[in-house]
């Protein structure tokens, strides 16, 4: 990869052409050919939005309401906190004279361009790029349920605003964008329930130092030869460029606009209903040859003899001109098939979240999915790693955990629902190796003061040389009931619903970021308002307090209540729905 272009957090920076001989074995049926709301969380960039070394966060606040009186319903946001010395702070300088102010950011901020609306849902998907190449981190904001041209509803698409030495702004060098699929030279047409927006990822997948970003559309049509296949799902790509996202070549910078489907031609696997083609999306360069490749999850993906659907992930891989299913050939990944560990269920939702990292810190980029319907709901998380050729399960053995599997915490399996609902990579003991961190939003937790609770948990998997490993480090499992976490596990607040990593103190150690968007705030008065916990990174790993050799921070809590945070907490809001 290049050095200015990290797709995970390694030692303290956020993060070939080939034989395709490897690459051949996901490929099926012949045919030739990437919060998911939390993709958001997968493929993280370096995220530092003023350029000042300090990793940022960004917070979607989906179900904000918004304007006069609160009368726009569900019309979003997206809150930013800063990195400073001390950690993200909501406060100017940090206390430290690093850092900025808070950012608030909805469909009505000043310079933003389109309008908040009823149902919108800004903020539903965030990712975090240099679409211009200037040194500082934009964001592009999902919002999947825009109207577009008075179509309504769910039609979609993405905001854009990009970082400057005040942090994310509207008079950038480069202002506000936005993009749907009736943008000009934007391909396809938008139209009601297509969802556009409702995933994005950034990758740079022609190597020219600007990042491009990928736009999930699930809901979107395909039309075929043999008919037309609702939900069947199509992703856009639109390339950076010395002038920002661009959907055409600008000053002989950037590429044109790209739609995928599996109805693309040289694209593996037949468009069916409902298999949801962009429900999640993740970039890595799984062979290292300098181009970022694209996953795409399907979690509706059907198979033969299943009354329903297991899921799939699709790999693009990046090239020169782009993404191409012909430079390196496209890959079909399932469970069970060529070399994939697990046995296809009914409804598996195998790749309902996917990350990237180098867990083994051999260079090449490995893939994590998310099965978390696996075996009625305990859920699961495959591991294929990447090689010279690309992704592959048989080069080198593919890993597959599940609640079962994870043992230091001493919970069994069916205790751990919805295992892999998010997913997100970082080098939490800065030793090298990429880390995994799980969202299993649903998991029964142990008893705390109040009894034991199914309020969700998130469980770190330490890299090592021979990927990721129980033993090497030991696991983590992380919940509102750990010592020295701020709050306490209650019933339904879905801790760890998204998930994201980045160095927000410039430690050198990766931190992690907990979306809990189901918690009761101001005294459990404000329900479903929802918070942000950051677990900080040291010499041993993710720790809630700093260690005797000087390493990690305090455990912090953020929520639209806490001090110099903009926005009112309010019911329902659930803030930190996304996270990039």
């Amino acid at each position: 990869m290049t050095a200015r272009l990290i797709g995970h957090v390694k030692s303290g920076i956020t993060l070939t052409l080939v034989t395709g001989l490897l690459l051949g074995l996901f490929t099926a049926n012949g045919i030739g050919v990437t919060q998911s709301v939390h993709a958001a969380s997968a493929g993280d960039r370096f995220t530092d939005f003023n350029g000042d070394g300090f990793e940022d966060l960004a917070l979607g606040v989906y179900r904000e309401d918004i304007g006069t009186n609160n009368a726009l319903i569900d019309a979003g946001s997206v809150n930013v906190i800063h990195g400073s010395e001390v950690g993200l702070s909501a406060l100017i300088d940090g206390g430290s004279g690093t850092g900025l102010a808070n950012q608030e950011w909805t469909q009505n901020s000043p310079g933003v361009l389109s309008a908040a609306k009823d149902g919108e849902r800004f903020g539903q998907s965030v990712a975090v790029g240099d679409f211009d190449n200037d040194g500082y981190s934009d964001m592009v904001v999902g919002v999947p349920s825009e109207e577009v041209a008075g179509l309504c509803c769910n039609v979609g698409g993405i905001n854009v605003i990009y970082g400057s030495d005040d942090g994310l702004s509207t008079a950038a060098s480069v202002p506000n964008q936005v993009f749907n699929q009736n943008s000009a030279n934007v391909q396809g047409v938008a139209a009601a329930d297509d969802d556009f927006g409702q995933s994005v990822t950034v990758g740079d997948f022609n190597n020219d130092d600007y990042d491009d970003v990928a736009v999930g559309a699930p809901g979107e049509p395909v039309i075929t030869s043999s008919g037309t296949f609702d939900n069947a799902g199509v992703v856009n790509v639109i390339y950076g460029s010395s002038s920002g996202l661009s959907a055409t070549v600008v000053s002989g910078t950037g590429l044109a606009d790209q739609i995928w489907s599996q109805n693309t031609k040289d694209i593996d696997g037949i468009p069916a209903q409902n298999d949801f083609f962009g429900f999640s999306l993740a970039s890595g360069d799984f062979n290292d040859d300098g181009h970022d490749d694209l996953a795409i999850g399907m979690r509706g993906e059907a198979a033969t003899g299943l009354s329903n659907a297991p899921g799939a992930v699709s790999i693009i891989y990046g090239s020169p001109t782009g993404l191409s299913a012909t430079f390196v050939p496209d890959q079909l990944i399932m469970e069970g098939m060529n070399g994939v560990d697990g046995a296809r269920g009914d409804i598996d939702d195998f790749g309902y979240s996917l990350a990237s990292g180098d867990f083994d810190n051999d260079g090449y980029d490995d893939l994590i999915i998310g099965n978390p319907q696996f075996l009625a709901q305990n859920g699961a998380v495959n591991i294929i790693y990447g090689t010279e050729a690309g992704l592959s399960a048989t080069a080198r053995a593919d890993q597959v955990f599940k609640g079962d599997d994870i043992g230091s915490d001493g919970l069994e399996g069916e205790e751990r629902e919805q295992l892999g609902v998010s997913l997100t990579s970082g080098d939490f003991n800065g030793d090298g190796y990429d880390d995994v961190g799980i969202g299993s939003d649903g998991a029964l937790l142990p008893e705390g003061i109040f009894g034991e609770s199914d309020g969700g948990s998130v469980t770190v998997i330490y890299g090592s040389p021979s990927g990721l490993s129980l033993t090497f480090v030991l696991d983590q499992f992380w919940h509102q009931n750990s010592p020295n976490v701020s709050e306490v596990g209650l019933e339904g607040e879905k801790f760890g619903y998204a998930i994201t990593a980045g160095d927000y103190n410039a430690d050198g150690y990766a931190d992690l970021a907990i979306g809990v968007p189901n918690e009761d705030v101001n005294q459990d008065t404000i329900t479903h308002a929802g918070l942000v916990q950051i677990i900080y990174g040291s010499s041993e790993g993710l720790s809630a307090t700093p260690l005797g050799d000087g390493t990690g921070l305090q455990n912090q809590l953020f929520s639209q209540n806490s001090p110099s945070v903009k926005g009112t907490a309010e019911v329902d809001d659930w803030f930190a729905g996304a996270l990039s």
